[in-house]
């Protein structure tokens, strides 16, 4: 991931029901894991696969589970796939560039899909709509580095030298 991506990821809004919106456990100390958010469903990745493909073009994938769409240092979606199971579904987003034209093509393309977005960042789950998740990227790290990338990286060394 690159430090000007905002990274998200969509799970199911029927998970987030049941869990009653603990996007705690989605995350740990070492990171986050969506993908027990997939873990109980059956859902066809197909769906998927035809949404991301209105929205950006596929590249090719460096792994054997994953399809990928658009540009892995600008704007991307990763599809991940394990035992023909759905485990992660990320979006990264290029914060250099307007979000709003691709995050409306994006949110109307899963129209349908039931999915909401969990920020990892942030540990929140955030409605799959462009204004709110463009609000969630402007208050990100990846925000604050675009807007000045010296402050950023000074910011970055006085905390790693402490």
């Amino acid at each position: 991931m690159a430090v000007w991506q905002f990274t998200t990821c969509l799970v199911p809004k029927s998970w987030a029901t049941a869990n009653a919106g603990n996007a705690s456990l989605l995350s740990s100390d070492d990171g986050f894991d969506s993908s027990i958010a997939w873990m109980d469903l059956t859902i066809d990745r197909c769906s998927f696969d035809e949404a991301f493909d209105k929205v950006l073009g596929r590249r090719k994938a460096w792994h054997e589970n994953q399809t990928a769409w658009g540009d892995e240092q600008r704007t991307d979606i990763q599809l991940w796939i394990e035992q023909g199971r759905i485990e992660e579904i990320q979006l990264r987003l290029n914060l250099n560039e307007d979000l709003e034209p691709f995050l409306s093509r994006f949110c109307e393309a899963l129209d349908g899909l039931d999915c909401i977005v969990f920020v990892p960042e942030t540990k929140q789950l955030l409605p799959l709509a462009p204004d709110t998740i463009i609000r969630a990227a402007l208050a990100s790290t990846a925000a604050s580095f675009v807007k000045d990338p010296h402050a950023y990286l000074s910011k970055l060394s006085r905390e790693t030298s402490s």
